[in-house]
């Protein structure tokens, strides 16, 4: 989420480094061309508790990756990455960063990688990657900077090439030698202009002629200066609010502007009735005796947002554990629903449509987080339950996953979950709560793309909360899954 914002507008650069937190954190930046990096230099910022990896990885998906941090739940570590983007190993490194600018080394030796900061030697740690690799930069919730990007990359056995990259124009200025001596300089010229207007001006009679001169030469000579600086210095501007991960904006209530927004919804449902449509024209509606179905009802979270191949989406491993485990006695179809940026009103409306073509078994519901409004969301949940209560549709209610550490747990959160709840003990459904179980993984791999969006390993992890939570429950799974006759 915010990956074309990130790339295209000029907020990641505002502070004259690249900021790897905005547009909703957790972006990640890959150099375009696979690489056998030789040394890497790179100036880094850490604000207070974020975190930032590198990350070095080859075409088999795993590699190993570096993370500097700031936080104590995600402390400075090498890691090395699995198939998934787990953690199958990590081994902890500390050094003394500063609040400012700071310098890392990484240089590739004997399939080894050794790490200097701030040019004091922190370790060397296994490096077991042959061939090229592709080079990225990942950031956390909170904004930790990078800049003066310099690879020494083998390109023949006897050839290598550097590549540069920096995020700022003041490096003009920076790199040059005279650069920090610009205000030496400048006073120095400027007693000399002086001293010429003076030595001038001694046979004049007027001396107030001097003065003026004088003044007049020295403003327009700081005016050029100072106009000078300010071009080569890339203005600043304001981040978007980290808050909940969103930008506020504020709107204005005239008449131009409710037409406006009328459009926007009337062009939203348009793109949610398209939506819908498409999953009723690829689903085959034909049944065999002795068939589960099994529908999931959710937003972009349960479409399977943030991985590139259907078979890692969430929903996908919970379906094919279920074939796995009944294969013998039924046969299972799984149906996924979900759209992204869906609320309970459209899914509410997509339901009460469709439900008796469906015809669902059991229904999965794991919706929240795009529902601003708390008791919109229990209407609309109360009327999906009513639905499946009076046609006998069995119901696993799912609280949204979403990412504790970067979203706070405000009262609009905690409202939702407590209608959860209560939706829960009044309709005698089960409800499953994941958010202890990714509070106590979060540093077990790389996990969110943002507040609410899995990685692979985000996805793989949720299907293992949910299969394991039905394997634990004997009870539930026989209520759910084996019992079907209502």
């Amino acid at each position: 989420m915010g990956a074309d914002e990130f790339m295209d507008s000029p907020i990641p650069l505002a502070h004259e480094k690249l900021n790897l937190s905005t547009w909703h954190g957790n972006q990640e930046i890959v150099y375009n061309s696979p690489l056998l990096p030789q040394e890497i230099n790179f100036d880094f910022e850490l604000t207070k508790n974020s975190f930032f990896y590198i990350l070095l990885q080859n075409s088999r998906n795993w590699g190993i990756g570096l993370r500097f941090s700031s936080n104590n739940n995600h402390e400075n570590s090498w890691v090395k990455l699995g198939e998934w983007d787990n953690f199958e190993k990590k081994i902890p490194f500390k050094f003394n960063f500063s609040r400012q600018l700071n310098h890392a080394q990484v240089k590739f030796k004997n399939q080894r990688l050794l790490l200097f900061i701030n040019h004091e030697f922190i370790g060397q740690y296994p490096y077991e990657i042959s061939g090229q690799v592709f080079l990225a930069f990942r950031g956390s919730w909170l904004p930790s900077f990078i800049d003066n990007i310099v690879i020494k990359s083998q390109v023949s056995p006897t050839q290598t090439k550097l590549i540069y990259e920096n995020f700022s124009k003041q490096e003009i200025l920076k790199k040059s030698h005279w650069g920090k001596s610009l205000p030496i300089i400048l006073l120095i010229f400027s007693f000399l202009i002086s001293f010429l207007i003076i030595s001038l001006g001694m046979n004049q009679a007027d001396i107030k002629s001097y003065v003026f001169y004088l003044t007049t030469i020295h403003l327009c000579f700081y005016l050029i200066t100072f106009s000078l600086i300010f071009s080569l210095k890339k203005i600043s501007l304001k981040y978007p609010s980290n808050k909940n991960n969103q930008i506020l904006l504020k709107i204005e209530e005239d008449d131009e502007e409710d037409e406006n927004e009328l459009n926007v919804n009337n062009e939203q449902k348009e793109i949610f009735t398209k939506s819908y449509h498409e999953i009723l024209r690829t689903n085959p509606f034909s049944f065999s005796p002795n068939e589960m179905r099994v529908v999931f009802l959710g937003s972009s979270q349960t479409w399977g947002a943030g991985v590139n191949k259907s078979e890692m989406r969430w929903t996908n491993l919970v379906c094919q554990n279920l074939e796995e485990k009944l294969s013998r006695k039924q046969k299972v179809h799984c149906i996924n629903s979900s759209v992204n940026g869906a609320t309970s009103e459209n899914v509410y409306e997509f339901w009460k449509e469709n439900f008796s073509i469906l015809k669902p078994t059991v229904s999965f519901i794991n919706l929240m987080f795009n529902d601003p409004n708390p008791d919109f969301f229990e209407s609309n949940l109360r009327k999906i339950l009513e639905i499946n209560k009076n046609n006998k549709i069995k119901t696993v209610l799912v609280v949204e996953p979403y990412n504790v550490e970067s979203v706070e747990n405000n009262e609009n959160n905690l409202s939702k979950i407590r209608i959860l709840n209560s939706l829960a003990l009044e309709y005698k459904i089960k409800l499953l709560n994941p958010l202890p179980f990714f509070d106590e993984k979060k540093d077990d791999g790389l996990i969110w793309w943002d507040s609410i969006h899995f990685t692979p390993y985000g996805h793989k992890l949720f299907s293992e909360f949910i299969n394991n939570y039905f394997s634990a429950n004997k009870t539930l799974w026989n209520f759910i899954f084996k019992e079907n006759n209502f």
